[in-house]
């Protein structure tokens, strides 16, 4: 019982870890990197 209270310690430590957003500014997609994924059979979701 008590490696499972260890184990939740450490995804609670975890979580209070990361970063608090900090992933900037959203751009579209440029052209270029539409063709290249669609290319490599990866089409974009849009």
């Amino acid at each position: 019982m008590s490696s499972h209270r260890a184990t939740v310690d450490v995804v609670v430590l975890t979580m209070n870890d990361r970063p608090e957003g900090g992933h900037g500014q959203r751009r579209p997609m440029s052209w270029a990197t539409v063709v290249r994924l669609t290319l490599a059979g990866r089409p974009p979701i849009i």
